[in-house]
């Protein structure tokens, strides 16, 4: 078992309790790593439930999940989408701050205390990892292409400097997300997410974080998906424009 923190993260009093949630499907190949690297999280954290939301796998997930004691899983019956297994996870966690963690080995789960120090702080509401801002990052060349398309697309809209909107690595106070009324099943949550974050006015920053391309496993986002991404963004901008505008008709009248 490999893998180190990439910063120490000191404890205010009274710290409050981190709920991670980990979205699964057919990650047999992976989780039980990405799950022992988080158990390493409870030396640093007083207070933190782990959190696998299984979405209907059919290989061994589950059995290597039930493994590890300390976490809390939710089993889908059937396969509905990324976006479902973190609405549920959001629905069961009892945390004051919600980390998202993928259950694949691309994202270290020796990030989280990069993604959880400006909260703690006090100076965010909301914290991506983003995989640009790091100097060591092998993602596929699609994948980022399509990434840095999306994330100019954000910027241009809603005017936050953001670089990373697909990131697998989120943080957030839970007031936050109980705001959002999330409803996207697939993996257009991320998209979601983000923009009613932004157009929401939660103060949203984000950090560097360590990221590999994906070693075992199948990666489970299409092509298609980004267009359906980009279509998310745009109707989220619409939506947030004309509910401005009535707002400001109201208050003239």
């Amino acid at each position: 078992m490999k893998g180190e923190f990439a910063e120490t993260i000191e404890c205010p009093r009274n710290s409050p309790k981190v709920s991670i949630i980990v979205p699964a499907y057919n990650e047999e190949e992976s989780i039980g790593e990405v799950l022992y690297q988080i158990g390493q999280l409870c030396k640093q954290l007083p207070t933190i439930e782990i959190i696998v939301v299984d979405d209907g796998s059919i290989d061994q997930t589950m059995t290597t999940i039930k493994k590890f004691p300390f976490v809390k899983h939710v089993v889908h019956e059937r396969n509905l989408g990324k976006g479902a297994a973190v609405r549920t996870g959001f629905e069961v966690a009892a945390g004051d701050v919600f980390v998202i963690q993928d259950a694949d080995s691309e994202y270290s789960p020796f990030n989280i205390p990069a993604l959880l120090r400006p909260i703690f702080m006090g100076q965010a509401d909301v914290v991506y990892g983003s995989r640009f801002k790091h100097n060591k990052n092998n993602m596929k060349l699609s994948h980022s292409i399509g990434n840095k398309i999306l994330s100019l697309i954000a910027r241009i809209l809603f005017h936050v400097p953001i670089t990373d909107v697909l990131t697998g690595h989120k943080c957030f106070v839970k007031e936050a997300i109980k705001s959002l009324n999330l409803k996207e099943n697939s993996f257009i949550i991320d998209v979601e997410i983000t923009a009613k974050v932004l157009k929401n006015g939660w103060r949203f920053i984000e950090v560097p974080i360590a990221y590999s391309r994906r070693s075992v496993g199948s990666p489970k986002v299409r092509y298609i998906d980004g267009i359906y991404c980009m279509i998310e963004l745009v109707k989220e901008f619409l939506i947030f424009s004309r509910s401005k505008t009535r707002n400001f008709t109201a208050r003239n009248k």
